[in-house]
């Protein structure tokens, strides 16, 4: 009547805990949260656009420049040639 005992080691279903640790769905759906980046690429727009602007700056300092060039008119000292008209005495 001993070799009865057998049937009560049936506990090995207990162990069906395996189930319990479908916690990865909760942490992959904190990844769309990271979408910044988008944020930041439209400030590097931003600094492109000031760039440009400089760039006109230096456009107008070549303008002056060219202003200076009318200095040439003072080839007209060279109607101080007319003293030769002294000649004449």
């Amino acid at each position: 009547g001993d070799d009865n005992k057998m049937n009560g080691d049936n506990k090995m279903n207990g162990d069906n805990k395996m189930n319990g640790d479908n916690k990865m769905n909760g942490d992959d759906n904190k990844m769309n949260g990271d979408n910044k980046m988008n944020g930041d690429d439209n400030k590097i727009n931003g600094d492109g656009n000031n760039k440009n602007g400089d760039g006109n700056k230096i456009n107008g300092d070549g303008n002056n420049k060219n202003g200076d060039d009318n200095k040439n008119c003072d080839d007209n000292k060279n109607c101080d040639d007319n003293k030769n008209c002294d000649d004449n005495k």
